[in-house]
């Protein structure tokens, strides 16, 4: 009996594991490192959900669409330069997959920003991931989501780029 009870517990966490992506297996293992900051946001919460909204899409009604979202930092004072090009490092080889669709990727110089989208199934976004790189600080912006394509309504930004409208002013 207790081997059919280890098989089990076994194979539940093989399972939870292999569930997965490659960004949240890259933050269970090395953004735990001291110096390393993470600072984790209850997208629902009252406090942190600002009162913005650009074009008729407010945050609070993206962010009922959020699970979870990370600010990972590598504060330049509290880590050395070696465990800030190597979280980069490893950040850029978890997002090299596959898996996820560059959205944005702007280079210049010591400075980086780009953004990438994870799908398990087409039309639902699983995750949003931005990379940054500015000069000796590295952070990461992690977005657990289920945001379905189909019936998320992209229409009042599309007509504010249309119109040629900054969308972040009304």
């Amino acid at each position: 009996m207790r081997a059919i009870t280890f098989i089990i517990l076994a194979l539940l966490v093989v399972t939870a594991t292999a569930q997965k992506s490659p960004v949240e297996k890259f933050i269970k293992k090395n953004a735990y490192e001291g110096g390393i900051t993470i600072q984790e946001i209850d997208p629902n919460s009252t406090e942190t959900s600002p009162e913005a909204s650009s074009e008729g899409m407010s945050f609070k009604d993206v962010a009922t669409n959020f699970d979870n979202i990370m600010i990972i930092q590598c504060d330049p004072e509290m880590t050395s330069e070696k465990t800030r090009a190597d979280f980069y490092t490893k950040a850029s080889d978890a997002l090299d997959n596959d898996k996820y669709i560059e959205l944005v990727s702007i280079h210049d110089n010591d400075e980086a920003f780009d953004i990438f989208v994870y799908q398990k199934k087409p039309e639902i976004v699983n995750e949003i991931v931005s990379l940054i790189k500015d000069g000796e600080e590295v952070s990461m912006l992690y977005i657990k989501c289920d945001i379905d394509l189909k019936t998320f309504d992209l229409q009042p930004l599309i007509n504010a780029m249309a119109s040629n409208k900054s969308c972040g002013k009304n």
